[in-house]
């Protein structure tokens, strides 16, 4: 499949190069990351110095690295100190104690590590604490409209509007294509499928399941307007389900964590209404 480049988040990983930094590449499952590692080693494998060193855990014939000594020794072997070494890893969570081997090769002369990881185990919260603060983030996101475009082949007009409104942007409606509303749905419906279960409820052992699926779609019908995590603990109760403000508010951290959502905080508000939840969210 040909890699389509995109720009912006090209630009973003090249600004990185060379600064010390291991580079991690998060965002919402399905969004392209690995695409993102793919049109790196496009622009770059000409490159006379560049010994790029690529290991893609969803690959069978990287099966036999599970553990950062099996990583080491993959990398040991292909590593070539008279040039400049790309190591790149995709969903490097797979390998045990990966970080130990990022942190090792981060100190090495003209050396630069991407990694990419699911959302359950590459949180920013995390990343801290696993490989020190010697890191860059770069949020991943699904394509915008002039991507949508270039990556459907579609003409700027009202009817490639109408379809970006209708089935977003996430990369992989390019293959299954976007003239099969069924398909659509079905994928788009796996993804976030995919994104619940792993992301939010196995990550934090969600019991409250019925909750947590009206939550979010009450959200998803509520996108642009005022939510106050009190008034629907509210609502809740005069349904004769005993909510938490509390509760409400964990949901919702849950489901930013794992890019379900973005809140946009009000900025006209000081002193102690700091303290209220009244945000906007998309």
């Amino acid at each position: 499949m040909d890699v389509v480049s995109r720009p912006k988040y090209a630009a973003k990983v090249d600004s990185w190069i060379g600064k010390g930094q291991i580079i991690v590449l998060v965002g919402q499952r399905r969004v392209g990351k690995s695409f993102v590692l793919k049109d790196f080693i496009e622009r770059h494998k000409t490159e006379t110095d560049a010994n790029i060193i690529s290991i893609d855990k969803e690959k069978k014939s990287f099966d036999d690295i599970k553990t950062y000594a099996d990583l080491n020794q993959y990398i040991d072997q292909r590593f070539d100190s008279r040039k400049h070494n790309y190591i790149l890893i995709d969903e490097v969570q797979d390998i045990s104690e990966w970080e130990r081997t990022v942190r090792s090769y981060r100190t090495e002369d003209n050396t630069d590590i991407i990694v990419t990881g699911s959302n359950s185990s590459m949180l920013s919260s995390d990343l801290g604490t696993i490989i020190g603060g010697r890191y860059e983030e770069i949020h991943i996101h699904s394509l915008n409209y002039r991507e949508f475009l270039l990556f459907h082949n579609l003409e700027d007009n009202d009817s490639s509007l109408s379809l970006f409104l209708n089935y977003g942007g996430l990369p992989g409606l390019s293959r299954v294509g976007i003239d099969d509303d069924e398909h659509c749905w079905e994928y788009i419906g796996g993804v976030y499928n995919t994104v619940m279960l792993k992301d939010v409820i196995e990550r934090h052992e969600i019991r409250n399941l019925p909750f947590m699926n009206n939550l979010a779609r009450f959200l998803a019908d509520n996108v642009g307007k005022l939510n106050s995590a009190n008034s629907i603990a509210k609502t809740m109760k005069s349904l004769g389900q005993s909510v938490s403000t509390r509760v409400v508010l964990e949901y919702l951290g849950y489901f930013g964590e794992a890019y379900l959502l973005y809140d946009a905080p009000r900025f006209d508000i000081h002193g102690k209404k700091v303290f209220e939840s009244n945000d906007k969210v998309y």
